[in-house]
């Protein structure tokens, strides 16, 4: 069999991706993924595979339709009264209210749980890959951007490792392996900071090394203190383009000092980000 690119995905691919789902609810699934495949252009197997290996980690393998709430919190008290729904989860009325505006349809108040359903969740999810985000993270795909495209949708690298695993067996599943000549670097084993458009992004970089540090308390990665000193000093390269606190800093400069604490810790260079 050819790739996956520029032909539907089948039954077969996709349980190889998604192999802890049942055969019933990936039927139910399959139309409407190639359905939005073909409608927002991830037309390619290498395209497919990042999106699958996006929407399999946000949905726990097709698992979840709407965003898990803590114990405790009901959906009023986040997101403006609008909780992540659909396999990559739009938050907020107006990310409800762009999407219903773009396909026709009203998805505010007691109508935002239409969201959930299969058709909706699915097609919202190839709406914000292609259309909300400018330009479309199929770019990204074609440069096997793994660690761009995670930070675009979670905004940091919560659940990383989940999305390269998901990633791997994709690539495998949809052949990406016979399209060494369409694209370049296709090794899925393992993504730099270095290689990504995402090393362009202060707040990207800083969250680099905060999820990658020993010291903290972020999941979803593997621990590596040598990627953390350099997400990092990546960071403080960039800090005076970094505008707003993040990530439970209040301001910018709580940041900066905080990263250059930790490169201090790491690598003994005192003073050496002070420049």
């Amino acid at each position: 069999m050819m790739c996956a690119c520029s032909r539907d995905v089948t039954l077969a691919e996709l349980g190889r991706v998604y192999g802890s789902q049942t055969k019933d609810r990936l039927e139910k699934f399959l139309p409407h993924i190639n359905a939005t495949f073909s409608r927002y252009q991830i037309n390619t197997c290498l395209r497919k595979s990042h999106f699958l290996a996006q929407v399999g980690h946000e949905t726990g393998q097709l698992r979840f339709l709407s965003e898990q709430l803590p114990k405790g919190k009901e959906e009023k008290d986040v997101y403006d009264g609008y909780k992540g729904r659909g396999l990559i989860q739009i938050t907020y009325k107006e990310g409800y209210e762009s999407y219903g505006g773009y396909v026709g349809k009203d998805f505010l108040g007691d109508r935002k749980v239409d969201l959930e359903a299969i058709e909706w969740a699915t097609d919202s999810a190839g709406w914000y890959w292609a259309v909300k985000m400018s330009p479309s993270l199929s770019e990204y795909a074609d440069r096997n951007d793994l660690v761009y495209i995670t930070q675009s949708i979670n905004g940091a690298f919560n659940g990383y490792s989940d999305r390269l695993s998901i990633l791997r067996r994709a690539a495998s599943a949809l052949l990406v392996d016979q399209c060494r000549a369409r694209f370049d670097c296709l090794n899925v084993s393992r993504y730099y900071l270095e290689r990504s458009a995402a090393n362009n992004i202060p707040a990207a970089a800083f969250a680099w090394g905060l999820w990658h540090d020993r010291a903290s308390d972020k999941h979803g990665v593997v621990k590596d203190d040598g990627e953390a000193l350099i997400g990092y000093r990546r960071f403080l390269s960039l800090k005076t383009e970094q505008k707003r606190g993040r990530f439970g800093f209040k301001k910018p400069s709580s940041m900066i000092a905080y990263a250059q604490d930790r490169v201090e810790a790491l690598s003994g260079e005192k003073g050496a980000c002070d420049a």
